[in-house]
């Protein structure tokens, strides 16, 4: 549970990084 919870929080700060410029 937490590995899956750290992996879902991890790919939305990339996918807001990659989608901020």
């Amino acid at each position: 549970m937490i590995t899956i919870a750290i992996i879902g929080f991890a790919t939305a700060i990339l996918s807001i990084i990659c989608a901020y410029p």
